[in-house]
């Protein structure tokens, strides 16, 4: 149990490391998700994180729950409606789900589901054409840091 926790916290780290260094606010860590807040576009994004999905709607509910848990946060601290919070679920899983499990999951816990291999190539895009030696992500970002050193030195790409 204590390694699979730490491989969501890896997960959660990584989302956290991105949305921050996007512009996003933390404006809080949940138990198992963060709650990133752009001042700037007045965007706010709810993640939840989760290793493998193996029943589609057992998990959906959780999560739903865990969206739920935080609406009065929403409002509260960031002055918006729930239904104006973008959720997104980032899921570590063995192999792509099929279309309709994921559309259950989404159903379900009102949230976007995305393949952590998605993910990370959306970091990837970002960061590939940054040079380290010009342009590096700064050290704040260790993660990051380390995923643009590994683009920039050698000939990677998520299959």
């Amino acid at each position: 149990m204590r390694l699979l926790n730490m491989k969501n916290s890896f997960l959660r780290d990584i989302a956290k490391q991105w949305y921050q260094y996007e512009g996003y606010e933390i404006k809080k860590t949940t138990e198992t998700g963060i709650i990133a807040y752009n001042p700037k576009d007045k965007v706010a994004v709810h993640i939840e994180t989760g290793l493998k999905v193996d029943y589609f709607e057992e998990h959906g509910k959780e999560h739903k729950n865990r969206f739920n848990k935080a609406k009065d946060f929403y409002k509260a601290e960031l002055g918006l409606k729930p239904s104006s919070i973008k959720k997104r679920s980032i899921i570590e899983y063995a192999s792509q789900p099929r279309t309709d499990s994921i559309q259950a999951f989404e159903t379900e816990s009102g949230s976007e589901f995305v393949h952590i291999k998605d993910f990370l190539v959306e970091i990837q895009d970002e960061i590939k054409g940054m040079d380290p030696s010009n342009n590096v992500i700064p050290y704040k970002y260790p993660i990051l840091r380390f995923f643009q050193t590994i683009l920039a030195n050698f000939n990677v790409t998520p299959k």
